[in-house]
């Protein structure tokens, strides 16, 4: 990745094991800018929603709540590896270590190749692979 292409922000939210919402810094409009991102190669199980409590699958509430306190507050670097039917799928460091790792490692997550395209280095589907 391009040093020049990282970012950084701050996690506001852990809407999944896989979706965070990031806050930036204040753009042109006054706001403090605001981020969306799926964690690119990492699938995890579904949540419950108050439209389908049914949907909830095993481990999906505690990859969560792993991400959750793992990252809540902090200030993280990111990169969009790519965009894909409008969401931004990347990567996301907290202390310099890549957030996917943990997941893989607690088995709390699967890899996933589907939309990655050549977006994910062979490196990191090395080093999610062996997590």
């Amino acid at each position: 990745r391009p040093k020049s292409q990282v970012k950084r922000g701050t996690v506001k939210g852990v809407r999944s094991g896989s979706r965070v919402a990031l806050q930036g810094n204040i753009g042109k409009d006054g706001f403090p800018v605001q981020k969306e991102i799926f964690l690119i190669g990492v699938s995890v199980n579904k949540l419950a929603d108050a439209a389908n409590p049914q949907n909830e699958q095993p481990f999906g509430f505690e990859a969560k709540e792993y991400l959750r306190k793992l990252i809540i507050g902090k200030k993280v670097e990111f990169y969009i590896e790519k965009v894909v039917y409008g969401h931004d799928l990347g990567s996301i460091w907290v202390d310099g270590k890549d957030v996917a790792i943990g997941l893989f490692r607690n088995g709390l997550a699967k890899l996933d190749l589907i939309y990655q395209d050549n977006a994910l280095s062979p490196f990191s589907i090395k080093e999610y692979q062996q997590a």
